[in-house]
Protein backbone atom coordinates (compact mmCIF):
# COMPACT_ATOMS: atom_id res chain seq x y z
CA UNK A 1 0.00 0.00 0.00
CA UNK A 2 1.50 3.69 -0.86
CA UNK A 3 2.19 5.19 2.17
CA UNK A 4 1.25 8.68 0.79
CA UNK A 5 -2.03 9.56 -1.16
CA UNK A 6 -1.66 13.07 -2.96
CA UNK A 7 -4.44 14.84 -4.68
CA UNK A 8 -2.85 16.75 -7.39
CA UNK A 9 -5.91 18.40 -8.80
CA UNK A 10 -6.92 22.48 -8.38
CA UNK A 11 -10.06 22.69 -6.25
CA UNK A 12 -12.52 24.34 -8.01
CA UNK A 13 -15.55 26.87 -6.08
CA UNK A 14 -17.99 27.47 -8.36
CA UNK A 15 -19.57 30.43 -7.64
CA UNK A 16 -20.87 31.56 -11.21
CA UNK A 17 -17.77 34.25 -12.00
CA UNK A 18 -17.63 34.72 -15.96
CA UNK A 19 -13.73 32.99 -15.16
CA UNK A 20 -14.93 30.60 -12.91
CA UNK A 21 -16.54 27.42 -12.88
CA UNK A 22 -20.34 28.37 -12.83
CA UNK A 23 -22.71 25.61 -11.46
CA UNK A 24 -26.09 25.40 -11.54
CA UNK A 25 -28.51 23.00 -9.48
CA UNK A 26 -31.85 22.15 -10.60
CA UNK A 27 -34.46 20.57 -8.15
CA UNK A 28 -36.93 18.01 -9.84
CA UNK A 29 -40.09 16.54 -8.27
CA UNK A 30 -39.69 12.71 -8.45
CA UNK A 31 -42.82 10.49 -7.82
CA UNK A 32 -41.24 9.62 -4.43
CA UNK A 33 -38.25 11.40 -3.27
CA UNK A 34 -37.30 14.81 -4.39
CA UNK A 35 -33.82 15.08 -6.53
CA UNK A 36 -30.97 17.19 -7.54
CA UNK A 37 -29.21 17.29 -10.37
CA UNK A 38 -25.97 19.92 -11.29
CA UNK A 39 -24.58 21.17 -14.65
CA UNK A 40 -21.28 22.61 -14.58
CA UNK A 41 -19.92 24.81 -16.91
CA UNK A 42 -15.98 24.66 -16.91
CA UNK A 43 -14.36 27.54 -19.15
CA UNK A 44 -11.23 25.75 -20.71
CA UNK A 45 -8.13 26.11 -19.37
CA UNK A 46 -9.30 26.58 -16.03
CA UNK A 47 -8.35 24.23 -12.84
CA UNK A 48 -6.35 20.83 -13.49
CA UNK A 49 -6.67 20.20 -17.30
CA UNK A 50 -5.13 17.66 -19.79
CA UNK A 51 -4.59 18.41 -22.74
CA UNK A 52 -4.61 16.34 -26.41
CA UNK A 53 -2.72 16.51 -29.63
CA UNK A 54 -5.77 17.80 -30.89
CA UNK A 55 -5.55 21.03 -28.81
CA UNK A 56 -2.72 22.31 -31.20
CA UNK A 57 -3.28 20.19 -34.74
CA UNK A 58 -6.64 19.22 -36.32
CA UNK A 59 -5.74 16.13 -37.60
CA UNK A 60 -4.08 14.76 -34.08
CA UNK A 61 -5.27 12.62 -31.42
CA UNK A 62 -8.27 13.30 -29.21
CA UNK A 63 -8.06 12.52 -25.40
CA UNK A 64 -10.06 9.60 -26.42
CA UNK A 65 -7.87 8.45 -29.34
CA UNK A 66 -4.89 8.50 -26.68
CA UNK A 67 -6.23 5.00 -24.67
CA UNK A 68 -6.64 4.89 -21.24
CA UNK A 69 -3.16 3.29 -20.78
CA UNK A 70 -1.70 6.22 -21.22
CA UNK A 71 -3.13 8.47 -18.10
CA UNK A 72 -1.89 5.91 -15.63
CA UNK A 73 1.20 4.43 -14.68
CA UNK A 74 4.32 4.67 -12.80
CA UNK A 75 6.45 7.76 -12.99
CA UNK A 76 8.74 10.29 -10.78
CA UNK A 77 8.07 13.50 -9.47
CA UNK A 78 11.03 16.01 -10.55
CA UNK A 79 11.41 19.10 -8.08
CA UNK A 80 13.52 22.05 -8.80
CA UNK A 81 13.62 25.34 -6.43
CA UNK A 82 14.35 28.38 -7.81
CA UNK A 83 14.42 31.71 -6.11
CA UNK A 84 16.19 33.79 -9.09
CA UNK A 85 13.89 35.15 -11.62
CA UNK A 86 14.50 34.51 -15.61
CA UNK A 87 15.04 31.13 -14.71
CA UNK A 88 15.14 28.74 -17.52
CA UNK A 89 14.45 24.84 -17.34
CA UNK A 90 16.47 23.14 -20.02
CA UNK A 91 18.18 19.80 -21.14
CA UNK A 92 21.13 20.37 -18.77
CA UNK A 93 18.63 21.14 -15.77
CA UNK A 94 16.64 17.99 -16.54
CA UNK A 95 19.69 16.01 -16.88
CA UNK A 96 20.57 17.02 -13.17
CA UNK A 97 17.16 16.47 -12.10
CA UNK A 98 15.77 13.29 -13.75
CA UNK A 99 18.35 11.80 -15.62
CA UNK A 100 18.93 8.90 -13.14
CA UNK A 101 15.36 8.10 -11.97
CA UNK A 102 13.42 8.37 -15.74
CA UNK A 103 12.40 5.22 -17.29
CA UNK A 104 10.44 4.54 -20.76
CA UNK A 105 7.18 4.54 -20.56
CA UNK A 106 7.07 6.97 -17.40
CA UNK A 107 4.65 9.80 -16.32
CA UNK A 108 7.00 12.92 -15.45
CA UNK A 109 5.39 15.31 -13.07
CA UNK A 110 7.50 18.76 -12.52
CA UNK A 111 7.05 20.36 -9.32
CA UNK A 112 8.73 24.09 -8.96
CA UNK A 113 8.87 24.57 -5.28
CA UNK A 114 10.02 28.31 -5.37
CA UNK A 115 7.04 31.75 -5.49
CA UNK A 116 5.21 31.74 -8.04
CA UNK A 117 6.55 35.27 -8.78
CA UNK A 118 10.02 33.59 -9.73
CA UNK A 119 8.59 30.66 -11.82
CA UNK A 120 11.23 29.38 -14.20
CA UNK A 121 10.55 29.19 -18.11
CA UNK A 122 10.65 25.61 -19.53
CA UNK A 123 12.15 25.56 -22.36
CA UNK A 124 11.25 23.47 -25.85
CA UNK A 125 14.67 21.74 -25.50
CA UNK A 126 13.79 20.47 -22.16
CA UNK A 127 10.41 19.00 -23.33
CA UNK A 128 12.56 17.47 -26.07
CA UNK A 129 14.67 15.93 -23.67
CA UNK A 130 11.58 14.36 -21.55
CA UNK A 131 10.06 13.09 -25.46
CA UNK A 132 13.82 11.19 -26.23
CA UNK A 133 13.33 9.37 -23.00
CA UNK A 134 10.11 8.19 -23.67
CA UNK A 135 7.84 9.64 -21.18
CA UNK A 136 3.99 9.08 -21.96
CA UNK A 137 2.69 11.87 -20.13
CA UNK A 138 3.68 14.69 -18.20
CA UNK A 139 2.71 17.44 -15.85
CA UNK A 140 3.30 20.81 -13.97
CA UNK A 141 2.37 22.55 -11.07
CA UNK A 142 1.08 26.44 -11.14
CA UNK A 143 4.59 27.20 -10.77
CA UNK A 144 6.91 27.14 -14.29
CA UNK A 145 6.15 29.72 -16.85
CA UNK A 146 4.99 27.44 -20.31
CA UNK A 147 4.24 29.26 -23.71
CA UNK A 148 3.10 32.54 -22.40
CA UNK A 149 2.13 34.87 -24.76
CA UNK A 150 0.87 32.51 -27.60
CA UNK A 151 3.42 30.69 -27.67
CA UNK A 152 3.23 27.12 -28.18
CA UNK A 153 6.80 25.82 -28.44
CA UNK A 154 7.16 24.20 -25.84
CA UNK A 155 3.84 22.06 -25.77
CA UNK A 156 4.07 21.81 -29.19
CA UNK A 157 7.16 19.45 -29.11
CA UNK A 158 5.01 17.06 -25.90
CA UNK A 159 1.42 16.89 -28.19
CA UNK A 160 3.54 16.64 -31.57
CA UNK A 161 4.96 13.71 -29.67
CA UNK A 162 1.52 12.20 -28.58
CA UNK A 163 2.72 13.27 -25.02
CA UNK A 164 -0.40 14.99 -22.86
CA UNK A 165 0.36 17.40 -20.92
CA UNK A 166 -1.46 18.26 -17.43
CA UNK A 167 -1.10 22.26 -16.31
CA UNK A 168 -2.00 23.36 -13.11
CA UNK A 169 -1.35 20.33 -10.63
CA UNK A 170 -1.15 21.64 -6.97
CA UNK A 171 0.09 19.70 -3.32
CA UNK A 172 3.21 18.52 -5.30
CA UNK A 173 5.28 19.88 -2.39
CA UNK A 174 3.65 16.36 -0.33
CA UNK A 175 5.98 14.11 -2.95
CA UNK A 176 9.33 12.61 -1.89
CA UNK A 177 10.20 12.81 -4.64
CA UNK A 178 11.06 9.88 -5.90
CA UNK A 179 9.29 6.90 -8.13
CA UNK A 180 5.13 7.09 -7.71
CA UNK A 181 2.22 5.85 -9.50
CA UNK A 182 -0.16 8.31 -10.75
CA UNK A 183 -3.91 7.94 -12.00
CA UNK A 184 -5.49 11.14 -14.00
CA UNK A 185 -8.14 10.19 -15.93
CA UNK A 186 -10.05 12.64 -18.28
CA UNK A 187 -13.50 12.97 -19.20
CA UNK A 188 -15.12 9.62 -20.75
CA UNK A 189 -15.85 11.39 -23.98
CA UNK A 190 -15.09 11.55 -27.78
CA UNK A 191 -13.48 14.53 -29.80
CA UNK A 192 -12.22 16.04 -26.21
CA UNK A 193 -8.90 18.62 -26.81
CA UNK A 194 -8.83 19.40 -23.43
CA UNK A 195 -10.42 17.97 -19.81
CA UNK A 196 -10.64 18.56 -16.57
CA UNK A 197 -9.12 15.57 -14.63
CA UNK A 198 -8.53 14.52 -11.37
CA UNK A 199 -4.74 13.42 -10.91
CA UNK A 200 -4.11 10.82 -7.74
CA UNK A 201 -0.18 10.69 -6.83
CA UNK A 202 0.45 7.30 -4.42
CA UNK A 203 4.04 8.07 -3.49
Amino acid sequence: MPRNVIDASKLFTPDGLPEEPHAQTFEMEGRIHLTRVSRIDIPGGEGTHVLAPFFLDLNGATLFDLGLKTFFGEGIVVRFRFGEPGSIIGPAEMEMGASSSIRRGDIAILSNLGTPENAPTFTPEAAAWLVERGAKMVGFDEHFRIDADGYFGTHATFLSAGVPVIRNLVNLGQASGGRVAVMAFPLAMKGLASSPVRVVILD
